[in-house]
């Protein structure tokens, strides 16, 4: 994975003519670019430049590009670089040329004109933040490399805290934000503006299209992603979690390759595996593995704060995965020493196919009683709960104004108790709830617009880059597959006891069925409250001084008393309180405060 970072300041050359063509590659450790009225200085880069001369007109791009093609009418030449051919598509097309680009990119283009244009790949698969300054612009993979330690932004903290993992439209620093999936940055000297090549549509529900020729298409579209994500050489690896999302990307990879349809299958699999509650999905991993034999990487009963005698390394935005710093350090080093340099995995599915129940409230508007009175009648039987309350959370609830939704359901804009009053009224974090944003679509078009607000936010499940240069592609996010799947209708997406039930469909006869049909998902709920127990001297440092609660963000004691209760089996849900100490993980690390060993186990 390329790292880079730059300052583009805008001068007042003019152009000069000249006739060559050219491309230029290398990988600078620090080197200045610049064309007639903009230049660039890159530092702590290992990236690709490339350079392209047309007439008097010069183009140059930094970045990083895999992208896919899936025809032949836009594809490089021969020998020619992904990068090199987007800035050879750039000189003809202009910005316009991003919308004819799948794959994962972050780049950075300076022409002649005195443009300066940041791009990112439509679901910002690779990370590329900016922030603006008097004299220009200044760009990076890395938001720490632009961003100022002295200022934290309090509202990427107060979304954190109420959803668990932080926004997609801004970072923890002050002053620097993110280049949007689907987005581009244009800048010059008058001025920043933004503008968006490609979102999730949200679209009228295919009409007439049955369930057989719906299947098929879907299968065609994912086979057609796996194959692109698949590196082509005996590196690729998989996430094989047992969930139908994982076990599907495994073994469509491999039926492909037994068809001579990818030139390689997959060289191993890793499994995350846990014993504890509903977290145990080794039967399921197992059965996989039975029909498709294929190394298979274990790691098992890792749990939070586990000390591996090395300090955390910082990544550089805090995630509800940073008190497993000790376990993602052993994966990344044992892939690296497996010979893995791609790993696929299944994040993106729940987020289009997983559906909501908010297609009733749609069909309720429509005046289609006799299908609401079906499903509610179904659904309830499925959930075990009564007619009245699924109307009520599905009809009701959704088409109700927000302000009257939270005061009549005051759960639906619950926050952690522990957030400081001043904080809250400052901050409203109720405001900021996931929860609130999926129901707020118009009326009429609550499952549609919901759902594509779920592929906008799919940056919240991503993981971050890793220090071994380990690339993580998803194979569920493929523009022609997602817009596909948002439109298809309700029933071809969520049924009782089937969510996903496009994919369960289209993977029949390659799927195990044991995985295939299986019902819910394995947690992590029991492992956490175990590890705040195991755990209990680091978490009595962790949470002695807190930096949340300097911020201004919480206040200590009741955090406190909320971690004696769940350690004392006295509390059910952990969920707000693991995301809590999740960031309160990533500020002391950040802060260059975490315990050493021997601070812990004099506790």
């Amino acid at each position: 994975m390329s790292h880079f970072a730059c300052t583009c300041s805008f001068t007042l050359s003019t152009p000069t003519a000249t006739t060559d063509t050219e491309y230029a590659q290398r990988t600078p450790s620090c080197v200045t670019l610049s064309v007639p009225g903009i230049r660039i200085c890159v530092d702590n880069c290992d990236v690709n430049v490339a350079r392209l001369v047309i007439g008097d007109r010069q183009l140059v791009a930094i970045g990083d590009a895999r992208l896919e093609f899936t025809t032949d009418s836009c594809r490089p030449d021969p020998g020619e670089t992904d990068l090199a051919f987007v800035l050879k598509l750039f000189a003809r097309k202009g910005i316009e040329c991003l919308r004819l680009l799948d794959g994962e990119f972050a780049l950075v283009i300076a022409d002649s004109a005195g443009c300066l244009i940041l791009a990112r790949d439509a679901f910002g698969v690779v990370p590329l933040y900016y922030a603006t300054r008097q004299s220009g612009i200044l760009a990076a993979t890395t938001a720490e490399a632009i961003g100022d330690r002295s200022r934290l932004n309090m509202s990427y903290v107060a979304d954190f805290l109420v959803n668990g993992s932080g926004p997609q439209d801004t970072t923890i620093y002050d002053g620097v934000l993110p280049v949007r999936g689907g987005c581009a940055i244009v800048a010059s000297r008058s001025g920043v503006v933004g503008t968006t090549y490609w979102e999730p549509p949200v679209v009228k529900p295919l009409d007439g299209i049955g369930e057989s020729e719906a299947t098929e298409e879907f299968r065609r579209l994912f086979c057609q992603s796996v194959a692109a994500k698949v590196s082509g050489q005996p590196t690729t690896w998989a996430h094989l979690s047992g969930g139908l999302d994982s076990s599907s990307i495994v073994c469509i990879a491999q039926h492909m390759a037994g068809e001579a349809k990818i030139p390689n299958g997959l060289a191993g699999t890793i499994t995350l595996s846990d014993q504890l509650g509903a977290g145990n999905e080794v039967a399921f991993v197992d059965a996989v593995l039975r029909d498709y034999p294929l190394p298979n990487m274990r790691i098992a009963d890792w749990w939070p704060w586990r000390d591996d005698g090395r300090p955390p390394a910082p990544t550089d935005q805090p995630t509800p995965e940073c008190p497993y710093y000790s376990r993602d350090r052993f994966i990344e080093e044992s892939l690296q020493a497996a010979g893995c340099g791609v790993v696929l995995t299944g994040v993106g599915a729940d987020h289009y196919m997983g559906g909501h129940l908010t297609y009733m409230a749609d069909y309720f508007t429509e005046g289609r009683l006799g299908t609401v009175a079906h499903e509610l009648w179904q659904w309830a039987v499925a959930k075990r709960v009564s007619v009245y309350q699924m109307a009520r959370t599905n009809i009701v609830h959704p088409l109700m104004p927000q302000a009257l939704r939270r005061y009549l359901h005051p759960r639906s804009a619950r926050v952690p108790a522990w957030l400081a009053p001043e904080f809250r009224r400052r901050f409203n974090p109720a405001s900021y709830l996931f929860a609130n944003k999926a129901q707020g679509g118009p009326i009429g078009h609550k499952f549609q617009t919901t759902r594509a607000l779920e592929v906008r936010e799919i940056g919240r499940s991503m993981r971050p880059r890793g220090p071994s240069g380990l690339r993580y592609r998803y194979p569920y996010l493929s523009r022609e597959l997602v817009a596909f799947a948002l439109a298809l209708p309700p029933s071809m997406v969520i049924r009782p006891h089937a969510r996903k039930w496009i994919l369960r469909s289209a993977m029949r006869g390659v799927l195990p069925d044991e995985v295939r049909l299986r019902r819910g998902k394995g947690g992590t709920g029991a492992r956490v409250r175990w590890a705040l127990n195991t755990e209990s001297r680091r978490i009595a440092l962790l949470t002695r001084s807190l930096v949340l609660e300097e911020l201004g963000c919480v206040r200590g004691d009741v955090l406190r008393r909320e971690v004696e209760r769940v350690q004392a089996g006295r509390a059910r849900h952990v969920t707000e309180l693991y995301t809590t100490l999740a960031l309160e993980t990533w500020l002391q690390i950040w802060a260059g405060r975490w315990p050493e060993k021997a601070e812990v186990a004099a506790a």
